[in-house]
C-alpha cells in the first residue's frame, strides 16, 4: 500500500499546497451520535502520474457500515525530471463536512486507487465526558 493518510482538525489548500491543522486519531465530540467536521489529508506515491487514475475514499463506521464515499479522477500530473520516482507524490485534502458519527468508535479510511486498496487507517471518534 503506497497511500499515507492524515486525520486533522481543518485542512486546507493554499497557494503554497496543503495545509493540515491539528493532526488527530481520535476526535472527542460533544455529543454521540452526531455529526463532526474534519480534515483529510492523502499522499499518494507509487503510481504513474503520466496517465489519469480513478480515486475513491470511503469512510467506514465501527460496524464497517460506508457513511461517506469520495470518488474522484486524478489527471495527468508532470514532475521535474531531475526528481526520482519515489519523490513523485500526488497530496490530496478534503475538509469532511458533517459527517455521521452514529456511535463510538474505531473508525476507517480506505484509500482504492483504480479499484485496487492503496492504503487505509483507522480513527477513533469518544463522547466528551460531562463536567458536572
Amino acid at each position: 500500500m503506497a497511500a499515507d493518510i492524515q486525520f486533522c482538525y481543518k485542512a486546507e489548500h493554499g497557494p503554497e499546497g496543503n495545509s493540515l491543522y491539528g493532526l488527530q486519531d481520535v476526535f472527542y465530540l460533544d455529543a454521540i451520535p452526531g455529526a463532526y467536521s474534519f480534515g483529510l489529508s492523502i499522499a499518494l506515491t507509487g503510481h504513474n502520474w503520466n496517465v489519469p487514475h480513478s480515486l475513491r475514499i470511503e469512510l467506514q463506521g465501527p460496524d464497517r457500515e460506508t457513511l461517506l464515499v469520495i470518488e474522484e479522477m486524478m489527471p495527468v500530473f508532470t514532475f521535474d525530471n531531475r526528481i526520482p520516482e519515489p519523490f513523485h507524490i500526488v497530496y490530496v485534502s478534503f475538509q469532511i463536512l458533517n459527517m455521521k458519527v452514529p456511535a463510538e468508535g474505531a473508525y476507517k479510511a480506505r484509500v482504492y486507487v483504480d479499484g485496487i486498496l492503496d492504503g487505509e487507517k483507522e480513527l477513533y471518534f469518544v463522547q466528551q465526558e460531562s463536567v458536572q
